[in-house]
């Protein structure tokens, strides 16, 4: 990896990258946790919001299939039709018969 040439001419040598150690992560946790206590509260009821609304809104979904397929199946198999929207069909004839072509 090439870098910008230093203002006397001379190329500089690639600096390593920077590796946090799993031994340094902790005692780096707790000093943000201290030195922001309110950012940390604020964070940590975004995410269980965040959580929270996501298993209400799966919950309400599941619990919406479910009534709408019970109220078809009490119906019973031989009493649903579905049609399109947008073909009007008249009464006695046929959906494909009554459309129009242009």
């Amino acid at each position: 990896m090439r870098h910008r040439s230093a203002p006397s001419g001379r190329e500089t040598a690639a600096t390593p990258a920077s590796r946090l150690r799993s031994r340094d992560l902790w005692p780096l946790a707790a000093l943000g946790l201290a030195s922001k206590p309110a950012r940390a509260v604020l964070s940590a009821l975004g995410v269980a919001l965040g959580i929270a609304t996501m298993v209400a809104v799966l919950g309400i979904s599941s619990s919406s299939r479910a009534q709408l397929i019970a109220q078809i199946d009490a119906l019973g198999t031989n009493l649903l039709t579905v049609t399109p929207s947008g073909l009007r069909q008249r009464p006695g004839r046929h959906a494909a018969a009554g459309r129009r072509c242009r």
